[in-house]
């Protein structure tokens, strides 16, 4: 007895450390995922994309969801199952969403997970639970109020329209950042459209709902009284939406209405009172935002039409022709358009900290200069010299025709073609080279000039991405050609002592400079095509080390 005592105490002990120790590793395994960082960003493409299909099931839910209740009709539990997924999936999808606070995204699952269940999980998991109900199909219940208590609860399902306010955010702020403001015109008085419709059908089938119960109790009912007038006991349920929404819009917009459909009780005069009280906030609301909308893209016109009118004025005043008024007014207009894209104005930027303008820049610049070898080595190994090259670059808008630079001319800085048609014309292509991918060598210094020259070999004609005078960064050079638009075209330049000042900050990244500058040049020397004379080779086989950062 003593001996299966003992036995039984120690494996009861052994019981305990094992329960322990799983405790304890499922407390580390849950810190350990409590203290990650969630996957989803909240504007990332996969979230909008996620939200974007949500939008038309919110819509379907909010026009059938009273229609089923208000002429009782049962649902498609096949639909209800396959939404059911998808609201279940958005749940976990909410528990690995980040969100914004005060400026910063925050990751971290715990207080992803804390703020998502001090918010809408409750009401998400309510939803779904009715959701539930709908598919399990209680048909236990026989008393007739329970019954009528039960389906009522259905229509709480629309309160998922609540979604649509930050579905509406997400798109608003994808329409600024694609720089298509114009479309939020549209999206306003198509959101005032759609409120007022889901308004009126939603109030529709309330007041159909609302006669349907009232005869249905044995009580005196609009829908008894119409139709007795209309002789048809038994109408169609077209037929009496169709009069239903007629006079629901009659109330919300002040037209006319059936006057064979009158409240007839209390209940039905009380639902027309409330029915005009909340028409007027909704229409109200669509009215002030789609003003709104409109004062803020007529502000942009003003400000284009302003400019144009100086403009126009200081031309009157000079006697210029009409070719040349044309040509400065075509390009006055794209300059007003296009400044905002290559840089913020003074008033803009001043509302940033100086952390906050200089990552908005390298987002707006660091496309292009990632595509030069020596910008993406610095990119890679240097981030802060990387973030000061990005702001000092700076941006050019050139009209038709323009000449960008002579043959001739000291060439002192660098420029970064990235928009417009350009024409160079030389017989030395050392100067123009073209992004890693295009080049036709593996070279650091690679130079090509095929698919791009005219035939002649003296002008080479591109357009989009491409760098030129990249050894003005590194030594004194004089332009061998001549450069000159042939459309509007954006660029940008960057000086040497800019270049400088930038690098100077990394020893190790003015030695990778400098043994990238070496290269550079050394191959350029080697180039029989560049070097027509001796004293041009000897120029550039020397470094000049007075200009090296």
């Amino acid at each position: 007895a003593h001996t299966d005592l003992g036995t039984f105490l120690q494996g009861a002990k052994l019981t305990r450390q094992n329960i322990l120790a799983t405790s304890e590793r499922t407390q580390t395994w849950f810190r350990q995922k409590m203290g990650a960082k969630v996957p989803i960003m909240p504007s990332s493409k996969s979230r909008v994309t996620w939200d974007a299909i949500g939008v038309p099931i919110i819509l379907f839910e909010v026009i059938l969801i009273p229609v089923q209740l208000a002429w009782d009709i049962e649902p498609n539990m096949s639909l209800i199952k396959i939404l059911l997924v998808y609201w279940i999936a958005d749940i976990l999808i909410n528990f690995s969403t980040g969100y914004v606070w005060q400026g910063q995204i925050i990751t971290q699952r715990s207080a992803v997970v804390s703020r998502y269940l001090r918010r809408m999980f409750w009401l998400d998991v309510f939803l779904v639970l009715l959701d539930i109900l709908v598919v399990v199909n209680p048909s236990g219940i026989t008393d007739v109020g329970w019954y009528r208590v039960f389906r009522s609860l259905r229509v709480l399902r629309i309160l998922r329209a609540l979604k649509l306010g930050r579905m509406q955010e997400t798109l608003e702020e994808m329409f600024m950042d694609s720089g298509i403001e114009k479309l939020l015109l549209f999206f306003a008085i198509s959101q005032t459209l759609i409120s007022i419709f889901l308004l009126a059908h939603m109030l529709s089938c309330g007041w159909y709902y609302l006669g349907r119960t009232q005869m249905s109790d044995g009580s005196h009912s609009w829908l008894e009284a119409y139709m007795e007038i209309d002789g048809d006991t038994n109408p169609s349920i077209f037929e009496t939406y169709l009069n239903c929404i007629y006079w629901s819009l009659g109330h919300i917009v002040g037209g006319s209405v059936n006057p064979f459909i009158r409240p007839l009780t209390n209940a039905e005069r009380l639902y027309t009172v409330s029915m005009v009280a909340l028409s007027l906030l909704v229409v109200g609301a669509g009215i002030s935002k789609m003003t709104n909308t409109i004062a803020d893209l007529e502000r942009v016109n003003v400000e284009a039409k302003d400019t144009r009118r100086k403009l126009s004025q200081v031309l009157r005043a000079s006697g210029a022709d009409a070719d040349l008024s044309a040509r400065i007014l075509r390009f006055g207009m794209h300059l007003f358009k296009r400044r905002s894209s290559l840089s913020l104005e003074d008033s803009v930027m001043g509302l940033l900290s100086k952390a906050l303008a200089s990552e908005l820049t390298l987002s707006q610049r660091s496309k292009y200069l990632a595509e030069h070898p020596l910008f993406d080595l610095i990119k890679d190994d240097f981030s802060d010299v990387y973030l000061q090259l990005c702001g000092a670059f700076d941006p050019h808008i050139f009209a038709d025709q323009d000449v960008i630079f002579r043959e001739g001319t000291v060439a002192d800085c660098m420029y970064l073609t990235v928009r417009g048609n350009y024409v160079l014309e030389t017989s030395f292509v050392f100067l123009v080279r073209m992004p890693p991918e295009h080049q036709s060598t593996t070279s650091g210094a690679a130079i090509r000039s095929q698919d791009c020259t005219d035939g002649h070999g003296q002008n080479i004609r591109f357009s989009g991405l491409r760098w030129l005078c990249e050894i003005a960064l590194f030594t004194n050079v004089v332009h061998k050609n001549s450069l000159r638009t042939t459309s509007f075209a954006d660029a940008f330049t960057l000086k040497g002592d800019k270049f400088a000042n930038c690098v100077e900050r990394s020893p190790r990244c003015v030695a990778l400079v400098y043994r990238y500058a070496t290269e550079f040049i050394s191959q350029l020397a080697r180039l029989p095509s560049v070097l027509a004379k001796d004293e041009e080779a000897s120029g550039l086989e020397e470094l000049d080390m007075e200009n090296i950062p």
